[in-house]
């Protein structure tokens, strides 16, 4: 009877678990799922960085159109009355005559003006518009880029947290395990009491690391959720294709292999990275500016036409008709030190742009160097966390053992258990590690993300 009380008691425990787990799978079910392509493309549309780069990008689009109006002629159209009441008094012979008149005079014309020659400044401006806007592009790619790489980071980073949390699952079950191995043996005298005290401490501890784990993983996925613009209080669960979350000795190699020519990798570092190329083109603006403030040194050429109607009766407007053109030719002579301070504003401006750039490509070639460190540290990480877990297992199936046989005491397996699932967790954060390393010197080299 006492046994079959112990199988009826499991029965219940066990389909109670079953129930559980049945709900929370039909839960999961039910939520809407995010494959990683969906994330990046997510990211893409609704980043809140991208959105404010894209308005400069248009912004700067404007400002093209813009300098290509200065190589045009302008038109006006225009109409005016003007009246004019004179009173006064005026000497005939001596003898003052008080006078007063009242003329209203009605006008209506058109008129252009176009610039002819402005020391090179409009062509300069049209340059400089033109490689401004290759800066905001180019701007805009590097932000791509950047969100990608996050977006990379963070959805690796759950499923990172998912492994975190199996390893702290199974740690759990193996607490729980031996906790009932050592209540069974208390009961028939094999361990003293204390013994089992001691197991539901560390039951209890490695619940609240459990528990820990989960908080981690709802954390990371929140997160996710509202770097991708989406409802943080929706609850979403995310596909798992294309997230390794194991790795090869082979997968290793060639890697490692890949990015082993050094010169290679600071080659595309510097000709592939969209920010270099932004920096390069602030340089090219910034001499289009120094060559436009140069031209207000030289003389300046501008062409105009009138053509109107003038009368004081609308009725004879008409009849009285105008046309005239100018050629305006002007020297700027003295413009109060502006032009000299304009000039030197814009050399400056070039050398800092040059300055940027240099710093820029030596802290690319230095974020690529480091880069290659880090996959190798992270090669090694991976070795050696592979083999403390064989270690670390059979440390663990020795202490039970010894346990068990009653020659080893319970804070040696405790211990044994503990290495075991830091163990496992280290190997966890050294695969992802290895993962993460390798889309980072994909991003610093320039190559294709998304």
């Amino acid at each position: 009877m006492k046994h079959l009380r112990y199988l009826i008691a499991f029965v219940i425990v066990m389909g109670i678990s079953a129930t559980g787990e049945f709900h929370a799978q039909s839960q999961s079910q039910n939520l809407p799922t995010l494959t990683l392509e969906d994330a990046i493309s997510l990211a893409l549309d609704r980043n809140y960085q991208i959105a404010r780069s894209e308005y400069r990008v248009e912004s700067e689009r404007a400002r093209v159109r813009s300098s290509y109006g200065n190589f045009l002629p302008n038109l006006n159209i225009g109409a005016g009355l003007r009246h004019t009441d004179t009173r006064g008094i005026r000497y005939i012979d001596g003898q003052p005559i008080g006078t007063s008149a009242a003329i209203t005079n009605y006008s209506t014309g058109i008129s252009s003006n176009v610039t002819i020659f402005d020391g090179f400044s409009n062509i300069s401006d049209l340059n400089r518009s033109r490689y401004d806007q290759s800066v905001s592009e180019y701007s805009l790619e590097n932000t791509r880029r950047f969100v990608v790489t996050r977006v990379y980071t963070m959805y690796f980073d759950v499923f990172r947290r998912k492994e975190l949390l199996r390893v702290s699952e199974e740690n759990l079950r193996r607490s729980q395990a031996q906790l009932e191995r050592i209540i069974e043996s208390n009961r028939v005298g094999a361990v003293p009491i204390v013994d089992v005290y001691r197991q539901r401490v560390q039951v209890g501890n490695d619940e609240l690391a459990l528990i820990q784990a989960e908080q981690n993983l709802e954390n990371a996925k929140a997160d996710l959720v509202f770097f991708l613009g989406l409802n943080p209080v929706q609850t979403y669960d995310f596909d798992s294709a294309g997230v390794p979350t194991t790795i090869s000795e082979e997968v290793i190699e060639q890697n490692l292999n890949r990015f082993r020519d050094f010169q290679e990798l600071q080659r595309r570092t510097i000709t592939h990275r969209p920010d270099l190329e932004a920096a390069q083109h602030r340089i090219y603006s910034a001499e289009a500016g120094l060559t436009s403030a140069r031209g207000s040194y030289w003389p300046s050429v501008s062409l105009g036409a009138d053509y109107g109607y003038s009368s004081d009766q609308i009725s004879t407007l008409e009849d009285n008709r105008s046309f005239g053109y100018r050629l305006t030719f002007s020297i700027p002579l003295f413009q109060r030190f502006q032009r000299g301070n304009q000039v030197q504003q814009a050399r400056v401006q070039k050398k800092q742009a040059e300055v940027e750039y240099n710093e820029l490509q030596n802290e690319a070639l230095l974020d690529i160097r480091k880069a290659i460190l880090s996959l190798e540290a992270a090669a090694k990480r991976v070795e050696v966390t592979d083999q403390n877990i064989i270690a670390a297992r059979e440390e663990q199936r020795l202490a039970e053992e010894r346990y068990n046989l009653g020659a080893g005491t319970l804070l040696d397996l405790i211990v044994a258990n503990a290495n075991l699932a830091q163990a496992e967790s280290n190997n966890v954060e050294a695969i992802f590690g290895f993962h993460l390393a390798v889309k980072e010197i994909e991003n610093l080299i320039g190559e294709e993300l998304y």
